[in-house]
């Protein structure tokens, strides 16, 4: 049996998140924070990627992913996307379909992205802790 995606918290809530797994991971290696962000009042959607928990896949672009995430923006907006390893590169290409009337916090862990150097760090506003 497949799960295509866990939630916690009410859907009531007036804040949204939604967390992208990575590589080798499911929406159950959420649970611990979306417990948390549940607890501080959100809505918290996991969806668990094409090929991951059961699902069937054959296209495993970034791409491919993303476009099945896009119904998830259709009638609902987030406060907070977060992303961790592959799931980071998803939620960059989610930028895309993010309102623009609504200020969305996007956090990637551990992207396997190449950090710029130079002049073009200084365009970025990076957060290390």
């Amino acid at each position: 049996m497949s799960i295509s995606a866990s939630q916690w918290g009410s859907p009531l809530a007036s804040r949204r998140a939604l967390l992208i797994h990575g590589l080798t991971m499911s929406s159950y290696s959420w649970e611990g924070l979306a417990q948390l962000l549940a607890a501080e009042g959100f809505f918290v959607i996991a969806r668990n990627l094409l090929g991951h928990a059961g699902r069937r896949g054959s296209d495993y672009r970034v791409s491919a992913f993303a476009e099945d995430l896009q119904p998830y923006f259709a009638t609902d907006t987030y406060d907070v996307v977060i992303g961790h390893s592959l799931g980071g590169m998803v939620a960059l290409s989610l930028l895309l379909f993010l309102p623009k009337e609504k200020e969305t916090t996007v956090i990637l862990v551990d992207p396997p992205l190449e950090a710029p150097r130079g002049p073009e760090l200084i365009k970025m506003r990076l957060w290390t802790g």
